[in-house]
């Protein structure tokens, strides 16, 4: 079969790929592999267009390399010497000019999952603190002033409109743009829409209720709400998207005081809804 595409992109357009640039990747647990080992080489992690593309299905690899490089384009324009004389404004400017656009364009790509979205707004507040202005009182101690600057930062993000939410946003019109061809007036579907439509969580859940009699089981994934495989599990597409919806009409302030609500608090209260109307 890569030999077959091989030879197809090589006589339809003229394109011919390198020996170095030879790979293949195959889902997590499948044993099959190339009949030339040496010419196409099986990896678990694989670029292709600037993404990376695990076995598993996982996010970790891509997002731990889209970290660095976001912190070095803060470090190379926000916090840059040239600029130190620059105002809160015209940094926080710079912050979304150079370093949100390190990610935006791979956003669409990710399914929603709890783990990376903390850690994205966790970085976003971590980078703002240093960019806005916030005095030390005389009177507090240095624990009590990293709380103020912080939750200082977290409300600034929350009003400027946290990253996490962008990422549902980003997802939501991807996901959107995608399906819109298996309506009218286009005439056929997206592969892409006709793959997410394949052995969806409704037909996922069907296959659980075999299971479910009178143990612990349940049709939204067993005991430990996850799917069966070896390592750690992956966010299914279809649940990324529906917890993205649910995330963008979540409460963004707490119910006592005018503090905004972490993405922890409103991915465990999302994922609560979601879940119960899986199951339902």
């Amino acid at each position: 079969m890569l030999d077959i595409f091989e030879g197809h992109i090589t006589r339809v357009w003229g394109l011919s790929i390198k020996d170095s640039s030879g790979e293949c990747i195959v889902c997590k647990g499948n044993t099959e592999k190339p009949l030339d080992s040496v010419r196409w080489p099986v990896t678990n992690v694989m670029k292709v267009l600037g993404h990376m593309i695990q076995n598993d299905g996982g996010l970790r690899h891509e997002w731990q390399a889209t970290r660095s490089a976001m912190w070095a384009a803060y470090w190379a324009n926000c916090s840059n010497k040239t600029c130190f004389k620059l105002g809160s404004v015209a940094k926080l400017g710079l912050l979304n000019k150079c370093v949100v656009s390190r990610i935006s364009w791979k956003l669409p790509r990710w399914p929603m999952q709890k783990t990376v979205a903390v850690n994205l707004d966790s970085l976003q507040a971590r980078m703002i603190s240093a960019l806005i202005p916030c005095a030390r009182h005389a009177h507090e101690d240095i624990d009590t002033y990293d709380r103020r600057r912080k939750r200082l930062a977290r409300n600034h993000c929350a009003k400027e409109g946290v990253w996490s939410k962008v990422w549902a946003k980003r997802m939501i019109s991807w996901h959107e743009h995608i399906m819109r061809t298996c309506r009218s007036p286009h005439s056929f579907p997206h592969n892409a829409a006709v793959l997410l439509q394949y052995h969806d969580s409704k037909w996922l859940a069907e296959q659980r209720s075999v299971f479910v009699g009178n143990s612990r089981n349940s049709v939204v994934a067993g005991r430990s709400s996850t799917r069966l495989n070896i390592g750690r599990p992956q966010v299914r597409w279809q649940e990324g998207h529906t917890t993205s919806l649910h995330i963008l009409e979540h409460r963004d302030q707490t119910a006592r005081g005018n503090n905004s609500l972490s993405v922890g608090t409103i991915f465990r209260e999302t994922v609560n809804v979601v879940r119960a109307a899986l199951a339902s």
